[in-house]
């Protein structure tokens, strides 16, 4: 698996997540103007509920550049290659992926193993009223802090089993 396998689950999830919102929005506009015959007003109004979910769409790709730019610093610092050949998700449907040597948060993040600051890495657990948010925090070598969620407890374990490892991935599944 490339850089672009990730990119490409990134960018379909959110396509999926934004504009499915967007269009479900433009739907129910589109339907009370059907209904009440307010068709020219409303029409416009749904067209605009398309075009701003497009554009937090477009939003949403910036990450993508960081991922890019995260891998050829870490392949230039360590003179490797970036590969997930043996990167597996975390679950089903999730988009971190762990292989032996990379931590890859599909789209935004990837991080070597020796990038990370003494293979460190500290979950913060958050309480809200619908439950627990997994806040991982990693501190990489260059002396800047990256943060990202976690979906569920397990993943966060994972996560932290992995950093304090050498054994293979394998072995924590």
């Amino acid at each position: 698996m490339t850089e672009n396998f990730f990119i490409k689950k990134y960018i379909i999830r959110n396509a999926c997540l934004i504009l499915g919102i967007a269009f479900f929005i433009f739907m129910i506009f589109f339907v009370v103007a059907l209904i009440y015959d307010v068709l020219e007003d409303d029409i416009l109004i749904s067209l605009k509920m398309l075009g701003v979910g497009t554009l937090i769409f477009a939003v949403s790709l910036v990450p993508i550049k960081r991922f890019r730019d995260m891998i050829r610093m870490q392949e230039a610092m360590f003179d490797i290659r970036f590969h997930g050949e043996d990167a597996l998700p975390l679950h089903r449907n999730s988009l971190v992926y762990l292989s032996d040597n990379w931590l890859i948060i599909a789209g935004q993040y990837a991080f070597y193993r020796s990038f990370i600051k003494n293979n460190r890495i500290k979950i913060h657990v958050q309480s809200t009223n619908r439950g627990n948010n997994y806040l991982i925090k990693i501190d990489g070598i260059n002396d800047q802090s990256y943060c990202f969620h976690a979906d569920s407890a397990s993943s966060a374990k994972k996560i932290k089993a992995w950093s304090k490892t050498e054994e293979s991935l394998h072995d924590i599944n």
